[in-house]
């Protein structure tokens, strides 16, 4: 897999990058699709019965998903990047990661590789990873599906240089470099080569919006060593701040979802762990604190699209009157 790439990095020189287009036409946005909710409005309950209100929102889909080459090329789409279209940014990332991961320098190989794939559902990708797809009942289907990625792949990026390819994370700090949420979160998600950096994404994820994010500083806090000083305190208020929002996002408006929902579960016992750590006086002192980091937080609360989706259908059904 590709190492990660810092803030240091830059994405492709300037002098390689195709010139700016006389006339750039409006930004690349996803590909339209019906009206729905943007947000769903949720009230986030402490034990002494304070009460703060917050928005929970979809993160873009998964980022591989959202563009293709067969699309736009990567010359409009680098083009479009180097002028500050974020989008462009993103959309370049996620289609040079499906060339990094899933195209081969020739057809002939690919066909080898797919040869493989479907006689033993194990395959050798074009980065030397031993990959094995689905199992002895969902093999064929899996098999199929994951053929047709590496020929159109292989296809869609035989004229895109390689040095572009293996520098796709380069895009992705680019786009976070200048705000976005969507690289921002996903930046996250990459570890630094060096451990004692985690917390700075973790902490930046969680400040842009993410969800999942504050319970990973958390951890940060509580063993130390990340970036930050062990402060139990804090580990515990970023734990409360989780899960009390575990609690908005896997049980829905109708009570229902899952309230022992492993995730939740896990956030409820690192808050039961944490308070036995740490003094009455202290417990006061980081709910407050808590508190204060939930309200204040302006970009909260992102989630990925599919709980989006169900908490905005209940939350529509329950809305509706009884027949």
């Amino acid at each position: 897999m590709p190492r990660p790439i810092q803030s240091a990095d830059l994405p492709p020189h300037e002098a390689s990058l195709p010139a700016p287009i006389p006339n750039p036409e409006p930004p690349i946005s996803a590909t339209p699709a019906p009206a729905r909710p943007t947000s769903v409005a949720k009230v986030v309950r402490f034990d002494d019965g304070h009460e703060v209100w917050t928005s929970l929102k979809a993160l873009d889909p998964p980022l591989e998903e959202r563009h293709t080459f067969e699309e736009h090329s990567f010359e409009d789409l680098a083009a479009r990047a180097a002028q500050g279209d974020n989008e462009a940014a993103l959309a370049l990332y996620g289609s040079l990661r499906r060339c990094a991961e899933y195209a081969y320098d020739s057809e002939a190989k690919a066909e080898e590789a797919i040869a493989d794939l479907e006689s033993t559902f194990e395959y050798i990708s074009p980065t030397g990873t031993h990959v094995s797809v689905g199992d002895i009942h969902t093999g064929p289907a899996d098999a199929e599906a994951e053929a047709a990625i590496i020929r159109r792949a292989t296809r869609q990026c035989s004229n895109v240089p390689q040095e572009h390819i293996d520098d796709h994370q380069s895009w992705l700090v680019m786009a976070a470099e200048r705000g976005s949420t969507t690289a921002i979160v996903r930046l996250a998600d990459f570890p630094p080569p060096l451990l004692e950096e985690l917390a700075e994404p973790w902490l930046r994820a969680w400040e842009a919006g993410s969800v999942f994010h504050a319970s990973r500083v958390s951890r940060a806090y509580e063993k130390g060593g990340f970036g930050v000083e062990q402060n139990l305190l804090q580990a515990y208020a970023y734990a409360l701040v989780s899960s009390k929002l575990m609690d908005v996002v896997f049980v829905d408006s109708l009570g229902n979802a899952g309230p022992d929902h492993p995730i939740r579960t896990h956030e409820q016992a690192a808050v039961e762990r944490l308070r036995s750590r740490i003094s009455h006086f202290e417990v006061e002192r980081a709910t407050q604190q808590a508190k204060s980091m939930l309200s204040g937080n302006e970009n909260c609360c992102f989630i990925p699209d599919g709980l989006f989706q169900r908490q905005a259908s209940i939350d529509v059904a329950a809305s509706k009157p009884a027949d």
